[in-house]
């Protein structure tokens, strides 16, 4: 790689972006639910607030001068100083767009950063990272329509084969990069809403409906959202890093392909369990 250009999380993403002029999405070969990172007293993320029109920067350590920030997005690069103050606010007139890298670097040294592989709802774990505006997040989902981690349900299902839909894709975010479920909107994005005096009942059924038909039960996190002055139920599953089957008793396992949730190949499924290490599966 010669010249100025974007910093990448990944080799991999280096060269897509060099060799095949693709935007710098930093997907390959990240796994969303971990992070590894050498700690340097010089400069890391105390804070990151992430609203729906900036992004606030707050900096701890003992560097004096010469940290910069710089936040990578497939469409865009903004590296800004940090400044004695240790506090930066990055103008995002979009909101954040999914595979926004933010960095803090101290010429080529890494001393921290961070990797939104989409923007949520509040569903990781990092406290470091703070959503404000969790409406704006809502509406950002919405505008970006059903695909690889987003998907939209009219209702909670009440009927045997609906609520197979809609298990098919938790088990397939779970197992796969995780991924946002919407209660109350129909295919075309428009706002329809759940009944809202029932709301600790629905819960009840969409936190049983998946504890009693997926193993191991996955990470998820379920919660009312108002939007258009209606209720709409958000279910964020996360990224486990392991299949989670669907019906246990005979076990089925599913994959998340842009705005489809078809079964998982041979292949994929022997990859995860471990090649041909049999023991690593608890099937």
């Amino acid at each position: 790689m010669v010249g100025d250009g974007p910093t990448f999380v990944s080799y991999e993403a280096a060269f897509c972006s060099f060799f095949y002029s693709a935007p710098p999405s930093n997907q390959a070969s990240h796994q969303p639910h971990w992070r590894v990172t050498r700690l340097d007293w010089r400069a890391w993320l105390h804070r990151v607030t992430i609203a729906a029109d900036a992004m606030t920067i707050e900096v701890k350590g003992t560097a004096g001068e010469g940290v910069t920030a710089e936040l990578s997005t497939p469409t865009s690069r903004d590296i800004r100083p940090v400044g004695r103050t240790g506090r930066l606010r990055l103008r995002l007139p979009h909101g954040l767009a999914e595979s926004s890298l933010l960095v803090l670097r101290q010429g080529d040294d890494w001393l921290d950063y961070r990797y939104f592989h989409r923007p949520g709802v509040s569903s990781e774990s990092d406290e470091s990272v703070i959503w404000h505006q969790p409406g704006a997040e809502l509406s950002l989902l919405l505008a970006g329509g059903e695909g690889q981690h987003v998907e939209f349900k009219q209702e909670v299902p009440s009927a045997k084969d609906s609520k197979k839909t809609v298990l098919k894709t938790v088990a397939a975010f779970a197992s796969g990069e995780g991924g946002t479920l919407l209660f109350g909107v129909d295919d075309d994005s428009n706002v329809v809403g759940v009944n809202a005096t029932d709301l600790d009942g629905l819960m009840l059924a969409v936190g049983n409906m998946i504890r009693d038909n997926i193993e191991p039960e996955p990470p998820y996190h379920l919660r009312p959202a108002e939007q258009d002055g209606k209720t709409v139920l958000v279910l964020a599953v996360r990224a486990g890093g392991r299949w989670y089957a669907l019906n246990p008793l005979k076990p089925e396992f599913y994959v998340r392909r842009g705005a489809s949730t078809p079964p998982a190949r041979m292949h994929e499924i022997v990859a995860k369990f471990g090649g041909n290490n049999a023991a690593a599966s608890p099937y």
